[in-house]
């Protein structure tokens, strides 16, 4: 099992994320992301520690108010 921290930050239409692990005595970003649009057309981006892409969707489908 893998030891992790997630941070969550929940604001009015998004979601970000990050999660850190311990290492070496401190913490390592091992992904962070978010989540936008949630009332309009829902997008969606995860990316590892390096910054390199690990996901991404996006709705076409505006959401109904």
């Amino acid at each position: 099992m893998l030891d992790a921290i997630v941070v969550l930050n929940a604001g009015s239409s998004s979601l970000k994320f990050s999660v850190f692990t311990p290492r070496d005595g401190s913490f390592e970003l091992i992904a962070r992301g978010q989540a936008e649009g949630l009332y309009t057309a829902p997008r969606f981006v995860a990316r590892d520690g390096s910054g390199n892409r690990l996901g991404r969707r996006a709705s076409a489908t505006r959401l109904p108010a």
